[in-house]
Protein backbone atom coordinates (compact mmCIF):
# COMPACT_ATOMS: atom_id res chain seq x y z
CA UNK A 1 0.00 0.00 0.00
CA UNK A 2 1.47 3.35 -1.07
CA UNK A 3 0.84 6.78 0.39
CA UNK A 4 -1.68 7.66 -2.31
CA UNK A 5 -3.76 4.57 -1.42
CA UNK A 6 -4.52 6.12 1.95
CA UNK A 7 -5.94 9.36 0.53
CA UNK A 8 -9.66 9.51 1.19
CA UNK A 9 -9.74 6.28 3.18
CA UNK A 10 -10.46 8.29 6.29
CA UNK A 11 -12.67 7.14 9.17
CA UNK A 12 -16.33 8.06 9.32
CA UNK A 13 -17.58 8.70 12.85
CA UNK A 14 -20.99 9.43 14.30
CA UNK A 15 -21.46 12.70 16.22
CA UNK A 16 -23.90 11.67 18.92
CA UNK A 17 -23.98 14.80 21.05
CA UNK A 18 -24.68 17.50 18.46
CA UNK A 19 -28.32 16.79 17.66
CA UNK A 20 -31.16 15.91 20.01
CA UNK A 21 -33.33 14.35 17.31
CA UNK A 22 -32.97 10.54 17.53
CA UNK A 23 -34.10 10.20 13.88
CA UNK A 24 -31.12 12.20 12.66
CA UNK A 25 -27.61 10.75 12.44
CA UNK A 26 -24.75 13.19 11.99
CA UNK A 27 -21.59 11.74 10.51
CA UNK A 28 -18.17 13.27 10.02
CA UNK A 29 -15.20 12.25 7.88
CA UNK A 30 -11.94 12.55 9.78
CA UNK A 31 -9.96 14.18 6.97
CA UNK A 32 -7.12 14.78 9.43
CA UNK A 33 -6.30 11.10 8.92
CA UNK A 34 -5.13 11.79 5.36
CA UNK A 35 -1.34 11.54 4.87
CA UNK A 36 -0.79 15.30 5.26
CA UNK A 37 -3.65 15.72 7.71
CA UNK A 38 -5.90 17.71 5.39
CA UNK A 39 -8.82 17.39 2.99
CA UNK A 40 -6.47 19.18 0.58
CA UNK A 41 -4.75 15.82 0.07
CA UNK A 42 -7.76 14.71 -1.98
CA UNK A 43 -7.57 17.81 -4.14
CA UNK A 44 -3.84 17.44 -4.74
CA UNK A 45 -4.34 13.82 -5.75
CA UNK A 46 -7.37 14.13 -8.01
CA UNK A 47 -6.78 17.51 -9.63
CA UNK A 48 -3.70 18.81 -11.43
CA UNK A 49 -2.37 21.35 -8.94
CA UNK A 50 0.28 24.00 -9.26
CA UNK A 51 1.28 25.64 -6.00
CA UNK A 52 3.39 28.68 -5.34
CA UNK A 53 5.44 28.50 -2.15
CA UNK A 54 8.27 30.57 -0.69
CA UNK A 55 11.69 29.00 -1.20
CA UNK A 56 12.14 28.91 2.58
CA UNK A 57 9.54 26.12 2.88
CA UNK A 58 11.15 22.90 4.08
CA UNK A 59 12.35 20.37 1.54
CA UNK A 60 10.30 17.71 3.36
CA UNK A 61 7.10 19.70 2.86
CA UNK A 62 7.88 20.23 -0.83
CA UNK A 63 8.62 16.54 -1.40
CA UNK A 64 5.44 15.47 0.34
CA UNK A 65 3.35 17.78 -1.84
CA UNK A 66 5.19 16.69 -4.98
CA UNK A 67 4.57 13.05 -4.03
CA UNK A 68 0.87 13.75 -4.66
CA UNK A 69 1.71 14.99 -8.15
CA UNK A 70 1.50 18.72 -7.51
CA UNK A 71 3.82 21.10 -9.34
CA UNK A 72 5.57 23.62 -7.11
CA UNK A 73 6.89 27.00 -8.17
CA UNK A 74 9.11 28.64 -5.59
CA UNK A 75 9.13 32.37 -4.95
CA UNK A 76 11.85 34.35 -3.16
CA UNK A 77 11.80 33.55 0.55
CA UNK A 78 12.21 37.18 1.60
CA UNK A 79 8.85 37.96 -0.05
CA UNK A 80 7.12 35.41 2.22
CA UNK A 81 3.38 34.91 1.65
CA UNK A 82 3.01 38.19 -0.24
CA UNK A 83 5.34 36.94 -2.97
CA UNK A 84 3.49 33.65 -3.18
CA UNK A 85 0.14 35.39 -3.61
CA UNK A 86 1.48 37.86 -6.20
CA UNK A 87 3.03 35.06 -8.26
CA UNK A 88 -0.15 32.97 -8.10
CA UNK A 89 -2.18 35.91 -9.42
CA UNK A 90 0.41 36.46 -12.17
CA UNK A 91 0.23 32.80 -13.25
CA UNK A 92 -3.56 33.00 -13.39
CA UNK A 93 -3.47 36.23 -15.40
CA UNK A 94 -1.00 34.72 -17.89
CA UNK A 95 -2.99 31.47 -18.29
CA UNK A 96 -6.65 32.05 -17.33
CA UNK A 97 -7.86 29.15 -19.47
CA UNK A 98 -5.49 26.74 -17.76
CA UNK A 99 -5.76 27.63 -14.08
CA UNK A 100 -8.38 28.27 -11.44
CA UNK A 101 -7.41 29.92 -8.18
CA UNK A 102 -9.65 29.35 -5.16
CA UNK A 103 -7.88 32.29 -3.49
CA UNK A 104 -7.96 31.04 0.07
CA UNK A 105 -7.08 34.44 1.53
CA UNK A 106 -10.01 36.34 -0.04
CA UNK A 107 -12.54 33.53 -0.38
CA UNK A 108 -15.39 33.81 2.12
CA UNK A 109 -16.10 30.09 1.77
CA UNK A 110 -12.59 29.33 3.07
CA UNK A 111 -13.26 31.37 6.20
CA UNK A 112 -16.58 29.59 6.78
CA UNK A 113 -15.00 26.17 6.23
CA UNK A 114 -12.53 26.76 9.06
CA UNK A 115 -15.04 27.93 11.68
CA UNK A 116 -15.80 25.73 14.64
CA UNK A 117 -19.44 25.07 15.54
Amino acid sequence: MGITDSIGNTPLVELNNLNGNPRVRLMAKLEGSNPRGSVKDRIAYYVKVKLTMPECVSVERRRTIEAFGAEIELTPGYQATDGVILRAHQILKENPERYYMPNQFDNESNVIAHRFP
